[in-house]
């Protein structure tokens, strides 16, 4: 008897074991057998509820029944249901199933419209009551067979609740002339009803993950989300009298994210499930989530994420799953896009139904839609799709490893597709500026893949229609710093030429080519094609390559952009073929090392005596080598040891004379002189002291541009999330400095946190500052806060957390409470006035007296004859320093009792004299050096009396001939009387340096007549210049009858109050020439 209990709960444990699925245990989702369970999954979102966005057709038809019903004006209910069914039938099928589970995802999101599972409120026969429908569970049925052939987990997701859960239409498939879920109970009462019915027919399914009750609700709700809850607590007490076994997963208001309201948990097998879109991928971005876990002991579900770069996919994952959270992306897959597995292709068929709905051709045929959206359907089919790889890749391998995988096979003697670089992730596969857009931190947009095509990476990729080696695609946007990797293998050692296919509107463009990490290529300059898209060969020879397995680099150095879209190496000869050369040369940012880089192998044991060969030119200077030092890891790379250090802003030029350095073949180290070096040792900034922004060292993602701050110079900008720069600092003592940073930005708010970085590339924060919108990007403004920084030579790194704003310099200072530029620790005079010149210990100085020096200034005698000068003189017999600037070039004098500056042009100028000893008690003036205005005359002539008017302005006196006739005045106004129908003028005055102004002026001869068509009863007639006889006005009707004749010798007004309304023909006979115009009499 006890046996047989014994068997029989056995049995029954079983069958709960094996109904039971997932379940909620703690903060953890376990298994059947007690395993915790990080879901993996894909949203299969556009399926079963179309989105606007999705499909292309946003601005035209946003809603799932918007899209129905432009389809069913178009071509018919009947054609349209078809459509339908075969979209669900081709959208995903169990190939989609088994891919998912083959990369790696091990559950998958069921987006449902509730329409496929039961009428809406609106179409029942008895209010009330519920309808059910075949085709949704049909659907599901057979889903969830592929899943748990697959071992996959299905969660059901109510993304279309009926009546719509929320304002954004689009999600919900909302129709704003119908109740919403919140405003019709008989829309709550079919939902809680739906839900029910799914979890009796599923409570038994161990492969079905879970119910996701509803998607994204963004609905105003009142009394912290009690609607909500209280619909929420409504359908999981339905679900419970059917099914115990399953998860129910609860999100929050405002698109998932709100559980004011929802918290603590109201059963023990319940997930709380969060979306996240645009942000950074930090733990302080999602700690507000888990800070809902902990409090409620309760495990978490990252349920929708996507939209992103891949960059931003595989740092978002890899947050989630390091915080135990299991997660959902979307979508995977739609209608022309790069950031799902596969893309749906935007045919020309059905871009030719949105034209229609947009209003821009006719309506095509009801056949000819049919077939076009049949055909949509079709190609929805991932056999037909265009597949993605990259995508899945960063979701699934990248969030395990750093190492990169060929995206295809590259051969060496081929060709080589830019835009199939290796997959891998950002920093080891390539490197781009803009990686991923975080628009919900930063405030703005940023595109990763500028091009929008082929890949999902930061890389940027355009389409082109070139020929010539070609893809179809090639790389763009391209900036200084940027790199990527190709593995490739070489067939056979030897000389190899390289045809690049070039695009670029302008000569300078540079890159270089490295083979595993070492320098193949100098820097090679690219030439101008003449356009974007036209893309022209350009070849580069003599490139010695070995054979094997290889990584190639392709990196960018030059600040001028150009497309690119393949590289094509063929063997020319060998190695034997071509001098054995120096390609470049590198000073190290240790400041006393010479990196040199030759252009074949090196026979190693032959450096080791030809030290003495090598001499370096510093600023014209001889700097000795002391070592030479080869590498195990570099084939054609050796370093100079320096005696002396170098600086970051030296002139450096390497020299070599001798016989000793040979290849593996045997060949010579051609000599070279005054070989250029590429200084990159940093900028050592010494604190305290001001940081330009653009001085560091190495960076990650910003840019420098042209600032028109003061001063002038470069600002960086382009600043985004995860971006960072590095400078080289060393900082006398350790304290708390005072830091000032100059900034600007357009619309956001930017945030920036300190670092120091050990040896070992350790990070210590140390402060973070925010820093406010200026309205501008060139609007500057100071930024002032504290900082503690030890005492030392190391990195200091500025990481952006909110990106957006341009930065000028940083400045660091002590503390100075009285503002006397003196530290507070050694000023003995702490309180001295702020406008107090001071001495080394803080302590105010004797102002110079006010009345110790004149001035008298001396203009120039004619326009540019540069002959100005400025005398100082001084009733203190002090020696002082005067500095006088002009446009910032300064020219110092140093004097006692007088000086003079000569020679100066016309312009602002500033003076300031200063003590000798003391150069901060100092008196400063402004002086101006003028000269003599030009001539400016300005004309007008009146048309009525014929009356010349002169504005005259740049003299005392002015000397006027016109027509031969002279005058003379001191007025700025002049009028004379013009007699001529040509008039010449001259002007002068008596200064000769000022010229003489000329002009000739034709008077009008052609009549003017105003207003036509005539109103207020009268005609105006201006016949123009004329010096014979009167002017004939005849006014003829439309039979050709007189009606009026008169003359004028000038102007004239005609009354037609007495003529009737109409048509007439007015002629003007002047000088024997008539002039005809039509009149109209209102």
């Amino acid at each position: 008897m006890r046996i047989s209990v014994f068997l029989f709960f056995t049995v029954l444990h079983s069958i709960f074991l094996s109904a039971q699925g997932l379940k909620a245990e703690g903060k953890k989702i376990i298994d059947q057998n007690g395993n915790e369970v990080l879901l993996r999954g894909m949203g299969l979102g556009g399926w079963m509820l179309m989105e606007g966005y999705m499909m292309q057709s946003s601005d035209v038809a946003d809603t799932q029944h918007e899209f129905r019903q432009r389809l069913e004006d178009l071509m018919g209910v009947d054609n349209t249901n078809v459509f339908f069914d075969k979209w669900l039938e081709n959208h995903v099928t169990k190939a989609d199933i088994d891919s998912l589970s083959s990369w790696g995802f091990n559950s998958v999101r069921l987006p449902m419209h509730y329409n496929l599972f039961t009428l809406p409120i609106e179409e029942e026969s008895v209010e009330g009551e519920n309808t059910w429908l075949s085709k949704g569970f049909t659907i599901i049925d057979e889903l969830l067979q592929w899943c748990e052939e697959n071992e996959v987990y299905l969660i059901l997701d109510l993304h279309a609740a009926p009546g719509g859960q929320g304002a954004n239409a689009a999600i919900s498939d909302y129709n704003s002339d119908l109740p919403s879920l919140w405003e019709s109970d008989l829309n709550k009462n079919k939902t809680i009803a739906l839900w029910k019915k799914l979890a009796e027919r599923y409570k038994d399914e161990e492969w079905i993950g879970g119910y996701d009750l509803l998607n994204e609700v963004n609905w105003e709700m009142e009394n912290d989300n009690e609607e909500l809850l209280n619909l929420y607590k409504d359908i999981t007490t339905e679900i419970r009298t059917v099914d115990n076994n399953h998860i129910i997963f609860i999100e929050g208001n405002g698109y998932a994210n709100d559980f004011n309201g929802l918290t603590p948990p109201w059963d023990d097998n319940m997930v709380y499930s969060f979306h996240k879109y645009w942000s950074e991928n930090t733990t302080e971005s999602i700690q507000w989530v888990l800070d809902i876990r902990e409090e409620n002991n309760v495990p978490l579900w990252m349920g929708e994420a996507g939209e992103n770069s891949n960059v931003w996919f595989t740092d978002a994952i890899e947050l989630f799953e390091t915080n135990d959270i299991g997660w959902s992306w979307w979508p995977m897959k739609r209608i022309e896009t790069i950031v799902g597995p596969y893309s749906i292709d935007f045919t020309d068929g059905y871009k030719k139904i949105l034209s229609y709905w947009r209003g821009e051709i006719e309506k095509p045929s009801s056949d000819e839609a049919f077939s076009i959206m049949i055909d949509l359907a079709n190609k929805t089919n991932s056999n037909l799709c265009t597949y993605q790889k990259d995508v899945p890749d960063a979701q699934i391998r990248q969030i395990k490893t750093n190492e990169t995988i060929p995206y295809v096979s590259h051969q060496i003697p081929g060709v080589i597709y830019m835009s199939d670089y290796d997959l891998g992730r950002s920093g080891i596969a390539y490197y781009d500026v803009d990686s991923a857009n975080y628009q919900q931190s930063s405030g703005y947009f940023q595109a990763w893949n500028s091009g929008w095509v082929y890949r999902n990476d930061g890389v940027d990729i355009e389409k082109n229609t070139d020929t010539v080696n070609s893809n179809g695609f090639h790389i763009g946007f391209i900036n200084k710093g940027e790199w990527i990797n190709y593995t490739l293998t070489v067939s056979e050692t030897g000389v190899y030429s390289m045809d690049a296919r070039i695009a670029s509107i302008e000569d300078g463009g540079e890159f270089l080519i490295e083979m595993d990490e070492e320098g193949a290529t100098r820097s090679l300059s690219i030439e101008s094609s003449g356009a974007w898209d036209q893309f022209i060969t350009q070849s580069f020879n003599d490139i010695f390559l070995e054979e094997g397995k290889q990584t190639l680099t392709i990196k960018f150095d030059g600040k001028k952009a150009f497309n690119v879209s393949s590289l094509e190496f063929n063997k020319t000869g060998n190695s034997s073929d071509i001098d054995f050369t120096v390609l470049s040369a590198t000073a190290l940012m240790d400041g006393k090392s010479i990196q040199v880089l030759l252009n074949q192998n090196i026979d190693k044991t032959t450096l080791t005596s030809s030290l003495q060969d090598f001499s370096l030119s510093v600023n014209n200077e001889e700097i000795t080598f002391t070592e030479i030092v080869s590498y195990d890891d570099k084939k054609r790379t050796f370093t100079l040891k320096l005696s002396s250090s170098i600086s970051y802003n030296d002139q450096i030029k390497l020299n070599y004379f001798g016989q000793s350095v040979k290849n593996n073949n045997g060949s010579l180290l051609e000599n070279f002189t005054l070989f250029k070096v590429v200084n990159n040792v940093p900028q050592l900034f010494n604190i305290p002291g001001i940081i330009q922004a653009e001085g560091y060292y190495n960076m990650y993602g910003v840019e420098t541009e042209v600032t028109s701050d003061n001063g002038g110079g470069l600002n960086i900008g382009y600043t985004n999330p995860g971006d960072y720069v590095d400078y080289l600092v060393n900082v006398e003592a350790d304290y708390e400095y005072n830091i000032k940073l100059r900034v600007a930005a357009e619309s956001n708010s930017g945030r920036v946190a300190f670092y120091t970085v050990s040896n070992q590339g350790e990070e210590s924060r140390i402060s973070e500052i925010l820093l406010p919108v200026t309205n501008g990007w060139q609007n500057w403004v100071n930024v002032t806060s504290s900082i503690q920084l030890p005492k030392g030579n190391y990195t200091l790194r500025m990481r952006i957390i909110n990106g957006d704003f341009n930065m000028n310099w940083i400045e660091l200072s002590y503390p100075d409470s009285d503002q006397d530029g003196i530290n507070d620790t050694i000023d003995q005079c702490p309180n001295t006035s702020v406008i107090s010149s001071v001495d080394q210990s803080g302590c105010a100085l004797d102002p110079i007296a006010l009345n110790n020096f004149s001035l008298k200034v001396v203009n120039e005698t004619c326009s540019s004859s540069d002959n100005g000068k400025i005398f100082i003189n001084s009733l203190s017999s002090e020696t002082f320093v005067a500095n006088l600037d002009f446009n910032g070039s300064i020219v110092s004098m140093t004097f006692n009792s007088e000086v003079n500056f000569s020679s100066l042009q016309a312009g602002n100028y500033s003076l300031c004299i200063n003590k000798e000893i003391y150069p901060s008690v100092k008196q400063c003036f402004k002086a101006v050096v003028k000269q003599p205005s030009l001539l400016s005359v300005n004309s007008y002539v009146n048309p009525d009396n014929y009356e010349l008017t002169l504005d005259l302005s740049g003299a005392e006196m002015y000397y006027v001939t016109l027509n031969g006739r002279e005058y003379e005045t001191s007025e700025n106004k002049f009028i004379l009387p013009l007699s001529n129908n040509k008039n010449v003028i001259t002007i002068k005055t008596d200064l000769e340096c000022q010229g003489v102004f000329k002009d000739e002026m034709i008077l009008d001869n052609i009549p003017r007549i105003y207003p036509n068509p005539i109103s207020g009863n009268f005609l105006n007639i201006k016949t123009g210049y004329s010096n014979l006889q009167k002017s004939l006005i005849e006014i003829y009707d439309l039979r050709g009858s007189l009606i009026y004749r008169g003359k004028t010798d000038g102007s004239s007004k005609i009354d037609f109050s007495w003529i009737p309304k109409g048509i007439y023909v007015l002629r003007i006979t002047k000088n024997q020439k008539s002039f005809n115009y039509k009149i109209i009499n209102k």
